[in-house]
């Protein structure tokens, strides 16, 4: 398709951009939460007391690419540790 008929596609249908799917990737770090239920578990009377919860950035970090449209995202994936991106062929 050429730029002229995307353009005149675009300004003569109002749901135009909503038919967009586009992507993006970063890098993302890997956080450690540690819940309140953990915190809640018995301690005998010797025991140290629990510390309350705080997330922490870990030092792991993953490869996060991510598809959205005009709603949001549609579909993300964690690529897996020295695996490399070079195109999408996954259907979806």
């Amino acid at each position: 398709m050429s730029r002229q008929e995307l353009l005149a596609n675009a300004n003569g249908n109002e749901n135009f951009l909503k038919n967009i799917i586009t992507g993006d990737e970063t890098w993302v770090y890997v956080y450690d939460v540690e819940t309140k239920m953990q915190l809640l578990q018995w301690k005998g009377k010797g025991s140290p007391r629990s510390k309350i919860a705080r997330m922490s950035r870990s030092k792991i970090k993953v490869f996060l690419v991510a598809f959205f449209d005009w709603k949001g995202i549609v579909h993300h994936e964690f690529v897996p540790r020295g695996q490399m991106v070079n195109s999408c062929t996954r259907q979806f």
